[in-house]
């Protein structure tokens, strides 16, 4: 268990207060002038009275006082004497004793009860009046028997409500069982339960109160271990109030079978000491492939967990086998479907079936919502391309089909249209073939869930805004930047990075401001501020092609790229790993294009590093790298004087 907020009762002692008044005639044995004295109140004397001490045992000061108290003092290197003594403690409160000032070392002895109590302090007697403090304990806790009653309060705890009952009992310090005593069950009072219990041997205990939370299906979960140590003592009552901060919590598992069914045994609920084993559903027809904690069942399954590595509620979503189905039944599939799956289509497809797909896959949606279909294309025939969709066309293509999870099209696809995934706001996987040649404006747009995809270096041409509005996009892997693969040396508006997010805002979108020439204007495009990784395989990087993509942590550049022009990466102040085929321009580049710094351009912008550097052994120019950048990985070409000169931030080359 967690913590407790602890607070100890101590019984009430005796508190000596003793007044002094010194004189320089008075001798330790004249008691006839320590008697003038304290009549007078001159020279040193000591005065007792009774006040409220706290101790860190467990028993409290019986409520008929103390008796038989006896004090005794000693001056430092004299021998101990009896100063007074009294059958009750209100007798002592009344007394007065008077000292000869000095350091004294004082005990006071005490019975409660049964119990002997005892306690010593020294302390330097001045003239007038002094006070002195004893916290007695118990010395002798007696042969006979004593009691206890322990209340433990939770009612500040955030879960106290789902408290069923506790059992206490207790043991002797070697854990081993009390003789005679019978656990107890306590029934809680106001979020608060109390552990009493009478006759007990005098002696030093453990007291043990579990608190439990009762489940109707998985039984009964401990969520708290109160532990205490218990002070018996002969005819007095042990008491204490303690606080929980704190309970362990009770979590639930919940199952989306996607029309499987679950066994009567299937845990549900579980805690941090439960060894989790998911059960093994059963659906008529179909094979179970595992529990997945995404909807859409990607990643890795989970069959279970270990005590102490799941803290929260869970969730865990069954997947099936594959679905076969057929050109003829694929469309009264979808219409019919109960549960989320993946359906492996076989036959001949042609355009207008694939328009009945699509209508049928928006009925389901209708009656079905939480429904999630991936379609798995790769080995139909007849169909060579995904038609161009709008607004005004939504049942083209897969425009707007909001329940399509994922999609591997056929090797017999050569393009993809305008808007043909547009609006499929549960897209998280697609796979494109190397057969497709173009990829059509707004193929992707508001693909929210989309968070990887690899455009093939078969694709010639991509449209703008293809990938607009993909909020959650975290990489990417395309065959060249902007609309097409542009030779050495081109400047064109559509050769950014920007160019295939397009220049609507969207949620998630950051403005990114894009430079494609030093004597052109800007333009702003709005890129998945999630985007950390790209990778592009070909064509050429042109001036600005990265310009002012701040969020980007990583960019791998192929191979087959075969120039990197000035500023390609100016404003890539988040940088952190940079894989280039070469360093500066080209293989062939020389002078101030053979440098580094040379794809970062000479402007300073926040989060750029200063870096001169030298290309000849008295020239130089002053390039900005990111600071950020640790990490450069170079695949092929020549370094040339000064490559890295000044490149001080890099860790690893």
């Amino acid at each position: 268990m967690n913590g407790f907020k602890k607070f100890f009762l101590y019984a009430s002692f005796p508190i000596l207060a003793v007044m002094f008044f010194s004189c320089s005639d008075v001798s330790d044995d004249d008691s006839s002038v320590e008697e003038t004295l304290v009549q007078n109140k001159q020279g040193a004397y000591i005065k007792i009275t009774l006040d409220d001490s706290a101790r860190t045992v467990l028993p409290s000061a019986p409520e008929t006082g103390f008796t038989n108290l006896v004090l005794k003092g000693a001056k430092s290197g004299e021998t101990e004497k009896l100063l007074g003594s009294w059958e009750n403690d209100s007798k002592m409160q009344n007394a007065t004793i008077a000292l000869v000032s000095g350091s004294w070392s004082f005990s006071l002895s005490a019975k409660a009860g049964d119990s002997e109590c005892s306690g010593t302090i020294t302390k330097e007697i001045t003239e007038g009046e002094n006070t002195l403090a004893f916290s007695l304990e118990i010395s002798d806790s007696g042969n006979g028997e004593g009691s206890f009653s322990i209340t433990v309060n939770y009612a500040e705890v955030e879960n106290a409500e789902k408290i069923s009952y506790a059992v206490a009992t207790i043991e002797h310090m070697d854990k081993t069982d009390v003789e005679g005593f019978e656990p107890q069950t306590l029934v809680p009072s106001e979020n608060s339960v109390t552990f009493t219990s009478s006759g007990i041997k005098a002696g030093p205990y453990r007291a043990k109160i579990k608190f439990y939370a009762s489940t109707e299906k998985d039984g009964d979960f401990e969520l708290a271990t109160y532990r205490e140590i218990v002070r018996i003592s002969s005819d007095l009552t042990s008491t204490a109030t303690r606080t929980i901060e704190n309970f362990d919590d009770i979590y639930t598992i919940t199952y989306v079978l996607n029309g499987g069914t679950n066994p009567d045994d299937a845990i549900i609920h579980y805690d941090d000491k439960t060894n989790v084993i998911l059960p093994v559903p059963t659906k008529e027809g179909s094979v179970f492939l595992g529990w997945y904690e995404t909807n859409v069942c990607s990643g890795n399954t989970i069959s279970g967990w270990n005590a102490d590595e799941r803290y929260g509620n869970t969730i865990v979503y069954a997947k099936w086998d594959i679905i076969g189905v057929s050109s003829e039944n694929i469309v009264e599939k979808i219409k019919n479907l109960t549960y989320s799956c993946t359906l492996r289509a076989t036959g001949n497809f042609t355009t207008d079936l694939i328009r009945e797909i699509n209508a049928a896959m928006k009925e389901l949606f209708s009656k079905r919502s939480d429904i999630l279909v991936s379609l798995d294309f790769s080995t139909i025939t007849g169909i060579t391309e995904l038609e161009e969709a709008s607004s005004t066309n939504p049942s083209y293509s897969f425009y707007g089909c909001t329940n399509l999870s994922g999609i591997i099209l056929p090797d017999s696809v050569t393009s993809i249209g305008n808007y043909a995934f547009s609006g499929c706001t549960k897209l998280v996987g697609i796979a494109i073939p190397d057969s497709v040649t173009s990829v059509g404006k707004r193929t992707f747009c508001d693909c929210k869930t989309l968070t990887s995809i690899t455009i093939p270096d078969s694709v010639t041409s991509i449209g703008v805004g293809t990938f607009s509005g993909c909020s959650s996009l975290e990489e990417i892997s395309i065959p060249f930047v902007g609309d097409r693969s542009y030779g050495s040396g081109c400047s064109s508006t559509n050769g950014t990075f920007g160019y295939i997010f397009g220049s609507g805002s969207y949620s998630g979108g950051e403005a990114t401001e894009q430079y494609y020439g030093a004597s052109y204007p800007s333009i702003t495009y709005y890129i998945p501020s999630t985007l950390k990784k790209v990778t592009v395989t070909g064509g050429s990087i042109l001036y600005g092609a990265f310009y002012g993509c701040s969020n980007l942590t990583s960019i791998t550049i192929g191979d087959g790229v075969t120039s990197i022009e000035s500023y390609a990466f100016s404003g890539c102040s988040s940088l952190e790993e940079l894989t280039v085929p070469f360093v500066g321009n080209s293989v062939s580049a020389s002078s101030e294009k053979s440098l580094f710094g040379y794809v970062f351009g000479e402007n300073s912008y926040s989060g750029g590093k200063a870096t001169t550097q030298k290309y000849a052994s008295s020239c130089s120019l002053t390039y900005y790298i990111p600071s950020s950048l640790k990490n450069v990985i170079v695949t092929g070409g020549n370094l040339f004087y000064g490559a890295f000169y000044g490149c001080t931030s890099l860790t690893s080359i």
